[in-house]
């Protein structure tokens, strides 16, 4: 499928039962419910150059995306944009689904008003995800969410920003790696998300990052936290050379039994409420977890 425009209601793309399908040079708009879908074990579409905008729900209380990979699926995208949808961007479901994408942009993903949703990326079940050169700004609640043992994230030189506060004003936040899922991170910016810029949390949770700036990340609509990274409740993460600049409470909060982080090469500064002597530090390590760090600078400025 070559030089073609797919608009209106209904899905735009279904792949499924083993088929083979190449994408390119095309644009897909006002879908309902997916504009592409790949199911079943041995599909596989390859994608290069894409514009996906405008993807609805099809009815009330139902949810939308505008890819779907699931039951075993296999996506590769090259040169995409997704925009201003409803629901999730990049859906990944169930083990032995796999999307790879490079040089994307997803921006403007929105919830509904009946369904949650607003994430660029969620991928759980067992699904995996590759990412190299992203940009996921503006969307909203979380812009990736990576879930469940056995759902794994590998992603370099991505820039996630703007991430919105959902209809409740909470969340916001930048990357959620949560529940077992494992995430490998290198080249990453996150700036001007909510809540937290980087939360890894859940027993069996793993997170190896290196090369990381985050900052700015604001408070929730109640005025709270603010954290540029969170590690909690059983998660591990290892960072490698970070810059975590301005975020609102806490540059680094690890908390609960059996959390750890081991970081090095990190440089800490600029947080508001600790400058001010509120809630909140630079770093905070609390309840039972353990932290290692060396080769560090925090400081005022």
């Amino acid at each position: 499928v070559s030089d073609v425009t797919i608009s209106g209601e209904g899905r735009g793309i279904v792949a499924a039962g083993g088929a083979k399908l190449q994408v390119s040079r095309a644009r897909i708009e006002q879908a309902r419910r997916t504009a592409i879908i790949a199911f079943h074990e041995e599909t596989e579409i390859t994608v290069d150059t894409l514009w996906i905008s405008g993807t609805q729900q099809a009815q009330p209380d139902q949810s939308s995306s505008a890819v779907v990979v699931q039951d075993g699926a296999t996506v590769s995208v090259s040169r995409m944009l997704v925009s201003e949808n409803v629901g999730i961007g990049l859906l990944v479901i169930d083990s032995g689904s796999s999307l790879s994408a490079s040089d994307i942009s997803v921006v403007g993903t929105r919830e509904s008003s009946d369904v949650p949703g607003g994430h660029a990326v969620f991928a759980f079940g067992g699904g995996s995800v590759n990412l190299a050169r992203a940009l996921f700004a503006d969307n909203q609640r979380s812009a990736l969410r990576i879930s469940d043992i056995g759902t794994q994230l590998i992603a370099s030189e991505l820039s996630v920003m703007d991430t919105q506060l959902d209809s409740e004003g909470q969340r916001g936040i930048g990357l959620h790696i949560l529940d077992g899922a494992l995430a490998e991170l290198s080249l990453v910016n996150i700036s001007a998300n909510h809540t937290v810029g980087l939360a890894a949390e859940g027993l069996e949770t793993q997170v190896t990052a290196s090369d990381l700036s985050v900052s700015v990340t604001m408070a929730d609509g109640a005025g709270l936290y603010g954290n540029g990274i969170q590690v909690a409740a059983g998660a591990s993460m290892s960072l490698t050379r970070a810059r975590l600049f301005d975020n609102h409470e806490t540059a680094i909060l690890v908390g609960l039994p059996d959390t750890n982080l081991t970081a090095s090469g990190v440089w800490v500064a600029g947080n508001p409420s600790a400058a001010q002597g509120q809630r909140g530090g630079r770093i905070h390590a609390q309840s039972g977890a353990t932290v290692s760090l060396s080769r560090s600078l925090i400081s005022n400025s």
